[in-house]
């Protein structure tokens, strides 16, 4: 491999790593995961066959800029996860610089919005890996906005290194990697909880998108599998449309079917009312 890609991966790997501390440095220590959830998982650290070739250039010269690319939801409802993941990111090129790690260059964040749209997504791809100096992108909130823009990362052999969208289809490719956990861990966390909460039903609450689909099918999964592990019945699922302010309906069929516990997967824009209309219906909620 040459010696852009090398520096390409080895910059943007470096920043991930760090990426990580930045989220989790006031976080507890998570439960290591176990096989069954981490078996189709792409570990960021990972890179592709010749990124780790001997190469006979020289490092990169001293000031050199090489720039990480961060592309996430700048702007509408989902701009709280997209500002603070571009901040967590620049925390972490901040220290990376700092630290002089770099091989003599200076890591620089620009950053694009996808307004967590696929097609915004696929746009703001495309100007990334067209950006110069740009050798690496952090990002994409979501599964089906990170797994179109993917595309375009591979064709352009773009390293690309997704930090929330959980699909477990997202890391196909040679360039395409992530450090976050898939749906089916999480749903093995949710049914766990439900569990310690002694609820005989529970339901749950998703968007009526590839994400409320995903997790949907691996808890279903873990039940088919596991069920005699887990005491709750699923007795609902509910899912609500983007836009949608009203959750009433959703509510009262939770009600209706004994739901004890409810589970939501939803970003806090939509979360928070949620559970406001519900403590309305149900006090005690």
């Amino acid at each position: 491999m040459n010696q852009v890609k090398t520096l390409r991966l080895a910059a943007l790997l470096l920043a991930a790593v760090m990426v990580v501390f930045a989220f989790s440095g006031c976080a507890k220590q998570a439960q290591e995961p176990t096989q069954a959830e981490t078996q189709n998982q792409t570990d960021a650290s990972e890179t592709p066959k010749d990124a780790t070739e001997k190469t006979d250039e020289t490092p990169a010269e001293s000031g050199k800029v090489i720039k990480i690319a961060y592309v996430g939801p700048m702007t509408g409802d989902n701009a709280e996860y997209g500002v603070s993941m571009s901040n967590a990111v620049q925390i972490a090129i901040d220290d990376i610089n700092a630290a002089g790690d770099t091989l003599g260059a200076k890591l620089e964040l620009v950053i694009f919005d996808d307004k967590n749209d696929a097609t915004e997504g696929t746009t703001a791809a495309e100007k990334a890996c067209s950006e110069a100096d740009v050798v690496g992108v952090i990002g994409h909130f979501s599964s089906g906005v990170a797994m179109a823009a993917a595309e375009v990362y591979e064709e352009n052999e773009m390293p690309y290194i997704a930090i929330s969208a959980a699909h477990p289809d997202l890391c196909a490719g040679e360039y395409i990697f992530r450090n976050n956990a898939l749906y089916d861990t999480e749903a093995s966390s949710m049914l766990q909880t439900v569990a310690s909460k002694g609820a005989a039903k529970f339901g749950m609450f998703v968007p009526n998108s590839d994400a409320g689909v995903s997790v949907t099918t691996e808890t279903q999964k873990w039940l088919d599998q596991f069920g005699e592990n887990y005491a709750p019945e699923l007795a609902i699922i509910e899912k609500y449309d983007d836009g949608a302010v009203d959750y009433s309906a959703q509510i009262q069929n939770m009600i209706q079917a004994g739901c004890e516990v409810v589970y939501t997967n939803a970003p806090y824009a939509v979360a928070a009312p949620f559970i406001k209309q519900y403590k309305e219906y149900d006090s005690d909620a």
